[in-house]
């Protein structure tokens, strides 16, 4: 996996690097205290030059914390290296559940 976003590698499209994870790791649910990555939310991150394309859920559509959570969301991704835009698409369909939770949120959160 490419670890890099800036310098040589900014015209590229493609995966992003763990970094980009790592960075939407540190933003927490309040409600929930899980991170993002964890919860499920991200449902893709696409790099095109420096350009970071993120398509996310909610957990609900009525998240009273969504503006938050956006912010954090972009405010991390922008702090990257190379990041010349953060492009954010929120899907709404079909609808987050818990599911989506990964191995290691279920822990965090006693649901393993």
């Amino acid at each position: 996996m490419d670890s890099n976003i800036d310098g040589a590698e900014a015209g590229r499209t493609g995966p992003i690097p763990a970094e980009a994870y790592g960075a939407l790791r540190q933003v927490v649910d309040p409600e929930l205290g899980l991170n993002v990555v964890d919860l499920g939310l991200v449902l893709s991150l696409e790099r095109r030059g420096g350009v970071l394309e993120l398509d996310y859920q909610l957990t609900a559509e009525g998240c009273p914390v969504a503006s938050i959570i956006e912010e954090s969301m972009r405010a991390v991704l922008e702090a990257l290296p190379g990041v010349a835009e953060v492009r954010m698409r929120r899907i709404a369909d079909p609808p987050w559940g818990p599911e989506r939770i990964t191995p290691e949120g279920r822990a965090a959160l006693g649901l393993a």
